[in-house]
């Protein structure tokens, strides 16, 4: 006989020997008395359903809820942050900061550890409640030493990481202070929790900001150049102006109907030349929206989308091709 026969027989025979027992039960229980114990399996029966149900329910919102979180990680991951406490800058949140360590600081004085009372060590209460005390100082500060660890190596997209990290450790806590009931309060903790939210979004602000900020520059410095390029093709403007002025009075001096028709056609073109520049260093914000691509670099399908206010469009696209 090969291992899965015998493996049945002896499945069957626990069986035949648990139904045996039953019997043996049922030989001394009259119908009453089995009508009693039907009526009691079934009400356990549905007790035991009703506990799958609601266990079956916690487990789909805890799936949807891990499911979220993943979601949130990846999105994080790949740049796309969703701030837990959004705030209109970074001073905001340094300021909601300092609050949170206010209030932390308040709370471990006297509120940030709770343990069992009453102990007694050596026959002497006062003794036992020392060594409760001494106990829950070095269980908070192990905490907080973790706390501060995860404050200082956190990045945004290890946020919900991070989190986990804390609570764990605050599961070791209560884990290593059983005996005596230490543990992190639920209100201490959720502090600290806030606290990482709270400098995971400070961090994105602060990049968020700087990344303005250098936007704004690279603008002023865009503007700036096309200022100079504006001013000095006005001058240059202003220059053939003057020289075909002087040009045209001689043609007209001279009776030359034909030169003078051309070279007043030709002072249009520099008064409209000048105007259109006048008009461009009026509405400094107004430019080009170029479209360019590389494609031995990054394909067909990628593109740079931009915005240039200098007088000649192409000028910054080479600038771009010298770069990039």
């Amino acid at each position: 006989m090969d291992i899965g026969g015998k493996k049945r027989v002896a499945e069957l025979e626990a069986e035949n020997a648990n139904l045996k027992q039953w019997v043996e039960y049922l030989k001394g229980v009259d119908a009453v008395q089995l009508a009693q114990l039907v009526a009691a399996s079934r009400g356990e029966l549905a007790g035991l359903s009703q506990q799958v149900a609601v266990a079956s329910a916690e487990l789909a919102a805890a799936r949807c809820s891990i499911i979220e979180t993943d979601e949130i990680a990846l999105l994080q991951e790949v740049g796309i942050y969703q701030y837990r406490h959004p705030l209109d800058d970074a001073v905001a949140y340094k300021s909601q900061l300092k609050q949170a360590k206010d209030a932390m600081k308040t709370l471990a004085k006297s509120g940030a550890v709770q343990a069992a009372q009453g102990w007694v060590v050596n026959n002497s209460k006062t003794e036992g409640a020392k060594m409760t005390r001494d106990l829950s100082k070095l269980m908070l500060r192990a905490y907080n030493a973790e706390a501060d660890n995860i404050v200082r190596t956190l990045r945004p997209h290890t946020l919900a990481a991070a989190i986990a990290r804390l609570d764990k450790a605050r599961s070791t806590i209560a884990k290593l202070g059983k005996i005596v009931q230490i543990q992190i309060t639920e209100d201490y903790h959720r502090w600290r929790v806030y606290e990482l939210e709270l400098t995971a979004d400070y961090m994105v602000k602060v990049e968020e900001e700087k990344e303005r900020l250098r936007e704004e520059r690279a603008r002023q410095r865009e503007e700036e150049k096309a200022l100079r390029e504006m001013e000095a093709e006005r001058h240059r403007l202003e220059k053939e102006q003057t020289h075909y002025r002087s040009a045209l009075e001689k043609l007209r001096e001279n009776g030359d109907e034909a030169a003078v028709v051309a070279m007043e056609a030709m002072l249009a073109e520099i008064d409209s030349a000048i105007a259109g520049i006048e008009n461009r260093e009026a509405n400094i914000r107004a430019g080009y929206v170029y479209v360019i691509s590389n494609f031995g670099s990054f394909g067909e399908h990628m593109v740079k989308i931009g915005l240039t206010r200098r007088l000649e469009p192409m000028d910054r696209v080479r600038e771009l091709g010298d770069a990039s």
